[in-house]
């Protein structure tokens, strides 16, 4: 499939969150024909011992020409209103001090320059999958 911008990129990848199965796979991973870029997951992770079905944003790439649009924001608020049905949300690699600033004052836990968020119920282990695995979160939280 072919998007011609980032918007309706976007747009494709919260219907994947929303209608993920795991019969479909893990991941979502796709480039818009005007520069953006969308890669998510789904797997496990880990937290105080317990499990968690988690959505792992990987990369978001918005154009350069409509950084200014507010698109980041909205389509990560999105995601993270979504995540309540999965358990928990993952921001991977969080470079951008802005970001960073957002991320801790929403109260998401850091580890290293990644940021997570428990949203909902864990789930037995029985569930885990090694190929859905997306970290193991030590029982500490970084500031």
């Amino acid at each position: 499939m072919s998007y011609r911008n980032i918007e309706c990129l976007m747009i494709n990848a919260l219907e994947w969150v929303e209608q993920w199965d795991p019969m479909k796979g893990g991941s979502f991973n796709r480039t818009s024909a005007d520069g953006g870029e969308v890669s998510l997951s789904v797997g496990d992770i880990q937290h105080d011992g317990l499990f968690y079905r988690a959505l792992k944003i990987r990369q978001v790439t918005i154009p350069s020409q409509k950084r200014e649009n507010g698109l980041y924001s909205f389509f990560v608020h999105r995601l993270e209103d979504t995540a309540y049905d999965f358990g928990a949300i993952w921001h991977e690699t969080v470079d951008c001090r802005i970001l960073i600033d957002r991320h801790i004052r929403y109260k998401l836990h850091r580890r290293g320059k990644s940021f997570f968020k428990i949203t909902g119920s864990p789930h037995p282990r029985s569930l885990t999958c090694g190929m859905s695995w997306l970290h193991a979160i030590p029982m500490r939280t970084f500031q």
